[in-house]
This record gives structure tokens, C-alpha cells and sequence, in this order.
């Protein structure tokens, strides 16, 4: 089957064999749209968690995609101009008072989006005593949290709230529940 054939079976929506479908790709290169940063992540989130949706956006998928990523600019934009403007929200070297900012930000992303924020605690645990390790967990709870540590005492793991804990060894990682 020559190109002019097979393109016009694939116009009028005609059943294509396997060694079809592999010339019509040949044949046609796929088009790469691109939605923005967040777009993108939207995009393979809706392809492989909500299906359903993603099928019901059929024919205003573009736009929708495009409205997230100016969403979540905004979002941005908005937060960064609270936060990193405002005397109010620096940093201060002493971890009680650092933790009420945090806690504040926190409730201003809250008050601004609607829902809480995911927070991401990287190796804060190491730096302190089991009690204020235990403190900072039983501070965070009702949120979700991704915390990654070296090392964590039986106490403060017993405190985490429910979920899923990876432990990476030698770059093996087992999952406990």
C-alpha cells in the first residue's frame, strides 16, 4: 500500500493492520504539545490516575492543561510576593521560632489554596534531640509529609503519622507499613 492509500484509509477511520500502523508512523511524525511546566505534570497525572477525566476533556484538554499551568504560576507568584517580601516570614536560627514561620506559611498556602500544602522536610530530624524531633512530628500532624532522614529513633517513628516508610540500604529500598 503506497502513502496516498494508506492516509486516505486512515482519513475515512478504516480498520489499519500492524504493518500499517508501523508505516503510518513512518509516515507521520506525532505532534508534541507542550502545556507549561505544571501542564505537562497534569497532563501524564490525568493519563495514568484519572483516566476518566482526562477522556471527558477530549476536545478542551489544551485549554484546561494550559489554565493549569497559569493556575499554578499565579499560585506562585502570589506566594512568593507574601512570603519572601515580608520581614515577617525570615528565617532566625532558633528552631522553635523558625517552626511558628513555618507553621504560619503554612496556614497563609492553606488559607490561599484551599487545602494543605504537602510538606517536605529534608534531614531536619538529624540536627535534633529525640523530644524536639517528636515535638515537630505531633506539630505537622493532619498534613501530608515527605521527610527524608538518616537516621530516626523508635519513639519518634512510633509518633510519624500513618503512612508508608521507605528505608533505602546500599540502594536496596524496602517499604515498611
Amino acid at each position: 500500500m503506497n502513502k496516498r492509500e494508506l492516509l486516505k484509509k486512515v482519513k475515512a477511520n478504516e480498520g489499519l493492520t500492524v504493518e500499517e500502523i508501523i508505516e503510518y508512523q513512518k509516515i507521520v511524525k506525532p505532534v508534541k504539545h507542550v502545556y507549561g511546566k505544571y501542564g505537562n505534570l497534569a497532563l501524564e497525572y490525568l493519563k495514568e490516575h484519572n483516566v476518566g477525566k482526562y477522556w471527558s476533556l477530549a476536545g478542551s484538554l489544551p485549554e484546561y492543561l494550559h489554565n493549569v499551568d497559569k493556575q499554578a504560576d499565579r499560585l506562585y507568584m502570589t506566594m512568593y510576593n507574601k512570603l519572601s517580601k515580608s520581614e515577617r516570614f525570615k528565617k532566625t536560627g532558633d528552631f522553635m521560632k523558625d517552626l511558628q514561620i513555618e507553621t504560619e506559611k503554612q496556614k497563609l498556602i492553606e488559607e490561599e489554596m484551599g487545602e494543605k500544602p504537602i510538606l517536605l522536610l529534608d534531614d531536619v530530624l538529624s540536627e535534633l534531640d529525640n523530644d524536639r524531633q517528636s515535638y515537630l512530628i505531633n506539630s505537622l500532624g493532619g498534613n501530608q509529609l515527605f521527610i527524608t532522614t538518616t537516621d530516626i529513633s523508635g519513639k519518634v517513628a512510633r509518633a510519624l503519622p500513618e503512612g508508608k516508610v521507605f528505608k533505602i540500604t546500599a540502594g536496596n529500598i524496602d517499604i515498611e507499613i
